[in-house]
């Protein structure tokens, strides 16, 4: 940053400050306890400003719980520079609490730093940076609780190998869950979890839950602050905001007016005492990152992969508890099979078991002409299914195929093929003289080899 070597840093996290206004060397000193106030004598906050060169790390701005205060915090930050021109005063601020802020009561204050600060955002990190980060978050956590130096460094050096190793392979080659390294808050949230559980969890849904209760409760636990939103509370709420903003193709924020009608069933459900829905969308913005501000009314997830899985969640919500809505819901989502903006809900969607929805969800999708053609997508949902199921494809199987259009015939030779992969051969065997009677070519002659004992004759451009 070209600082002189004789820059002191002095780190002040905004999250403490209280109303009225105060004296910098005030705040300097209510950052320490009493005991470290006595080893450091008298006025060391004013000791401090009196000798320059400090780095004044103002940290957090969205983090001022109440957000008509963070005008008078903007205001306060920048007199405190200028009354001190030696000290060079940093802000740090996640989007969400930065830009023009509309409070109820407090009219519309802007909420940003003057011409004299420079705006700056943080970039994805690349993969050294990655395994960086990594490697000094570990370092500073296992020191930090050690008591032998020695040994949290080794510590530290083995738990951060592990986690590096993690991250080069299985799921974090999918692209969705490979952009979560390069966010720093998202990768500490994986350290966390990492070093909680001992490893990441395997799979993609397990790995997204593990990360949501971080956001939402344990990373706020672990500070001491007020979980005001529970991991249980806001993954209700925010499952239909999820469905809601994917069913729009394209589709990452809206604002909380257009939200309310899909949170408002969900809040009333987990009974939340903190307000309405823009309130609510508001504490999870402001507290846990997991909700970004795109302006002063504007919400979206933080990453694309959240609102993916959540939505997920809600279908399979609106599936199991066979709701009124479930219906239109596998039949919107089976619409959209083959299509890429849909494809990581549908892979997360089968990801669940205990119970499964693999089958009601695939008896929609198999009618589908994409159904035919998506063979690479089948592939994978087969691959990623915690469950499977032959039965969707035999149902098909079972239809008068004089009563099915052409298009269709393409999917029974589809389901023929799932069957025999899916070890469905006695399923197959019993519709089998029907089959070698069907209007279809293709699957004449494949049920034709079978009787000869020639084999079935799988279709070339799918992968046996």
């Amino acid at each position: 940053m070209g600082l002189s070597a004789d820059v002191v840093p002095v780190f002040l996290p905004l999250r403490h400050f209280a109303a009225g206004r105060h004296a910098l060397a005030e705040v300097i000193d209510g950052e320490h306890t009493p005991e470290l106030r006595d080893r450091l004598g008298e006025r060391f906050g004013a000791r401090l400003l009196e000798r320059g060169r400090l780095l004044l790390l103002f940290d957090g701005l969205d983090e001022v719980a109440d957000p008509g205060k963070r005008p008078e915090v903007v205001r306060w930050v920048e007199e405190a520079a200028t009354a001190h021109p030696t000290c060079v005063p940093v802000v740090t601020c996640r989007f969400a609490g930065y830009g023009r802020q509309t409070p109820a009561g407090h009219g519309q204050d802007e909420v940003r730093l003057g011409e004299k600060f420079l705006e700056l955002h943080v970039r994805p990190l690349d993969r050294p940076q990655t395994e960086g980060f990594v490697r000094k978050w570990y370092r500073i956590v296992e020191t930090g609780l050690a008591s032998d130096q020695a040994k949290g460094e080794a510590l530290a050096r083995e738990r951060a190998d592990a986690l590096i190793a993690e991250i080069g392979k299985g799921d974090f080659r999918s692209a969705r869950v490979a952009e979560m390294v390069k966010n720093p808050l998202l990768l500490a949230n994986l350290c966390l979890v990492h070093r909680d559980g001992g490893a990441l969890p395997r799979g993609r849904v397990r790995l997204y839950q593990e990360c949501v209760e971080v956001l939402l409760e344990r990373w706020r636990e672990g500070r001491g602050q007020a979980v005001n939103v529970t991991a249980e509370q806001g993954r209700r709420v925010l499952q239909p905001a999820a469905l809601w903003l994917h069913e729009e193709q394209g589709r990452t924020r809206a604002s909380a007016a257009e939200l309310a009608p899909a949170l408002g069933p969900a809040l009333q459900a987990v009974r939340w005492g903190g307000g309405d829905a823009a309130a609510f969308l508001r504490t999870v913005r402001d507290e846990s990152g997991l909700l970004t501000g795109y302006g002063p009314d504007e919400f979206g997830f933080m990453h694309l992969g959240f609102q993916e899985y959540l939505a997920a969640c809600e279908l399979r919500r609106l599936i199991l508890e066979k709701t009124p809505q479930a219906s239109s819901a596998l039949a919107s989502v089976a619409a959209r099979y083959g299509d890429s903006w849909w494809q990581e809900v549908l892979l997360l969607l089968v990801g669940v078991g205990n119970p499964s929805v693999f089958a009601p969800l695939m008896r929609a999708v198999v009618r589908e002409p994409a159904f035919a053609k998506q063979t690479t997508l089948l592939g994978l949902l087969l691959e990623e299914a915690a469950e499977v199921s032959p039965q969707p494809f035999a149902e098909l199987l079972e239809e008068a195929p004089e009563k099915l259009a052409p298009p269709l015939w393409k999917c029974q030779e589809v389901a023929i093929d799932v069957l025999e992969l899916l070890g469905g051969k006695a399923l197959l065997s019993e519709l089998e003289a029907k089959l070698r009677q069907h209007p279809s070519p293709e699957i004449r002659a494949r049920f034709a080899a079978r009787a000869a004992g020639v084999g079935a004759v799988m279709v070339s451009e799918r992968p046996a």
